[in-house]
């Protein structure tokens, strides 16, 4: 079971991947939680059910207690890459490791299922999440009309370690990440 930083949420803070049965419900409890996750941003076009439905099973949740702290959307490709929708921290658990916890949940995950490569998308002005991501080892790269012509955004990519009994005898490189195999990731809460 993934576990994490201490929480103010009342009980201990855990990573769960969702189940589909599960989905439609966390994708109603993420909407109306907007706010509190994005501020005032309309990211509704980021949270298509298929996320929590058809992808349920790839999809990161962090939960301290009874309240949802964060969440990951992504998915893994049969071309081995990783992809990542959308990730979020309620504002107020912001600096605390949860989208940390999040990323290495999700990381481990994909490597399990033979990812080689994890990526993800933003825009130029969103330097927190610019900024977050290189922290966790990714490479940041603007790519001019990436979403239609005056639509710029910034491609993050990162390498992932394979897993292996020899992965410990091989240091990372930079831009990979090496996570700690898990394969005991809970479903559901």
């Amino acid at each position: 079971m993934g576990q994490g930083p201490a929480g103010r949420a009342g009980g201990p803070v855990i990573a769960v991947r969702p189940t589909p049965e599960q989905g439609p419900a966390l994708h109603a409890e993420i909407l109306a939680a907007l706010p509190e996750f994005w501020g005032d941003r309309d990211v509704r076009s980021l949270h298509q059910p298929v996320w929590l439905r058809q992808f349920a099973g790839d999809a990161v949740v962090v939960r301290g207690g009874e309240v949802l702290l964060g969440y990951l959307l992504g998915v893994v490709t049969a071309g081995r890459l990783a992809y990542v929708q959308a990730v979020a921290t309620r504002l107020p658990a912001r600096g605390r490791g949860v989208g940390r916890l999040l990323y290495d949940t999700f990381l481990n995950s994909a490597r399990a299922q033979g990812a080689r490569r994890v990526e993800a998308v933003t825009t130029p002005a969103n330097a927190g999440s610019v900024a977050f991501h290189r922290r966790l080892g990714f490479t940041a790269e603007p790519v001019t009309d990436y979403a239609g012509p005056g639509h710029d955004r910034v491609l993050f990519s990162l390498a992932l370690t394979p897993l292996g009994p020899r992965r410990a005898e091989h240091a990372p490189g930079p831009g990979s990440y090496p996570g700690t195999p898990r394969s005991d990731l809970p479903q559901g809460r």
